[in-house]
């Protein structure tokens, strides 16, 4: 599963029902040496709903990780294009 996230995108939880809003990709081994850099991106996500509180609404995730959501349909994912 190959997916293409671009920032507006917006992910589901398909359990609670909360909307996430993809913001921005990061390198997060962007401080690591030359050969670790550019090996694992993240996006910086917000999430909104009545159980999102201070502390989960700003919540990054590995861009395997949630290929890995989307595959186990633990969220949904809807592209802006």
């Amino acid at each position: 599963m190959d997916i293409d996230f671009q920032a507006g995108d917006i992910v589901i939880d398909t359990n609670t029902e909360e909307i996430g809003l993809l913001i921005e990709r990061f390198d997060v081994l962007k401080h690591a040496s030359k050969e670790l850099q550019g090996r694992v991106f993240a996006w910086e996500i917000i999430w909104t709903g009545s159980r999102t509180a201070g502390d989960t609404r700003y919540v990054p995730y590995t861009e395997h990780g949630l290929i890995k959501c989307i595959k186990d349909k633990l969220l949904t994912h809807v592209s802006i294009e």
